[in-house]
């Protein structure tokens, strides 16, 4: 993975205040639904944090192998996985040992957590109504569609990132403009 080209100008991350616009509106939508969640179980509510905190660690761990440009400094990571570039320098500091078969495992880890922490509280929510579980949703998806749109086409990962890979699809059919193209 060395071989891999970046685009030199998103080094530093050059959307950092939209990044942390569209992000601090997903960490508020998981503490409402943390705090929401704990009305009916503490446990669960733990659970579904915990989801997040695993994703960010494990993403650490694979970010600390990769050749990505932001490996231990911001991570313009989806779902407000910014952590996880911090997080990679402590694993390379404690000279953590490369392994393709975590980094596979670790990989559906984080997406299965994901997607758990989007669809767990559904059936809490739906007690409030499915006009609530129907805005959870749409803010979620809203959430999605605007952070690939907007960021990872400024992203210098975007060769090899599965969610620049799917705003390059998006852009191409939508947009008819490439966000893969750079010198």
């Amino acid at each position: 993975m060395t071989d891999l080209k970046f685009d030199k100008t998103c080094i530093p991350y050059p959307r950092k205040g939209l990044y942390w616009f569209i992000n601090l509106f997903y960490l508020g939508l998981l503490i409402v639904t943390s705090v929401y969640l704990c009305k009916y179980s503490i446990v669960i509510s733990l659970i579904y944090i915990s989801f997040y905190v695993i994703s960010v660690i494990l993403h650490g761990y694979m970010c600390a192998f990769s050749s990505c440009p932001y490996s231990g400094t911001f991570c313009p990571g989806i779902f407000a996985l910014f952590p996880a570039g911090k997080i990679a320098l402590i694993f390379k500091r404690l000279k953590t040992k490369r392994s393709v078969r975590l980094i596979k495992l670790f990989f559906y880890t984080i997406l299965g957590a994901l997607i758990l922490t989007l669809i767990l509280p559904l059936y809490w929510i739906s007690k409030l109504g499915i006009i609530f579980s129907f805005g959870y949703f749409i803010l979620v998806i809203g959430y999605f569609i605007t952070f690939i749109l907007t960021i990872c086409p400024k992203c210098a990962g975007r060769l090899y990132c599965p969610s620049a890979k799917l705003s390059n699809l998006i852009s191409k059919k939508i947009l008819n403009k490439d966000i893969m193209v750079f010198d």
